[in-house]
């Protein structure tokens, strides 16, 4: 899904958006067949409160799903990255970055991303050998 921008802040959008792009890239990446990575399918660019993940998940066929958000409170952002098992929407794990500011955008953007990746890509790997073929849902 696409990382929600929860500042307040419309230009905090684009570092937003370019992270979840980031993330895409950087699991698709990773993946080396083990996992298909699906990005910018219509349904995942829909407004939270519209966002059905049962619905996302039967649609696109895809097991797990990305849930990002980028908070902010004065001079401090937090980004959350959550990794869900569909359908039962079970959290598999989070990563959670904290910055006093969102400093370069550009590398802070690759720095998330790689993490976030490197961190739901081996899970997915191994959730999936436990439970079946992985196809994640991202963007």
């Amino acid at each position: 899904m696409r990382f929600d921008n929860e500042t307040g802040n419309p230009d905090v959008t684009r570092f937003s958006d370019a992270l979840t792009d980031n993330v895409v890239e950087r699991l698709s990446t990773l993946s080396k067949g083990r996992y298909g990575v699906i990005g910018n399918a219509r349904i995942l660019r829909v407004p939270r409160e519209q966002r059905d993940l049962i619905a996302i998940g039967a649609s696109l066929n895809a097991k797990y799903v990305v849930l990002g958000q980028v908070h902010s409170d004065g001079d401090k952002t937090r980004i959350l990255a959550h990794l869900i098992r569909l359908p039962e929407q079970v959290h598999l794990w989070v990563v959670r970055a904290d910055r006093q500011t969102l400093g370069d955008p550009l590398d802070l953007e690759t720095e998330l991303a790689q993490r976030i990746a490197d961190q739901f890509s081996s899970r997915v790997t191994a959730d999936a050998a436990r439970n079946g073929s992985p196809s994640l849902a991202n963007h």
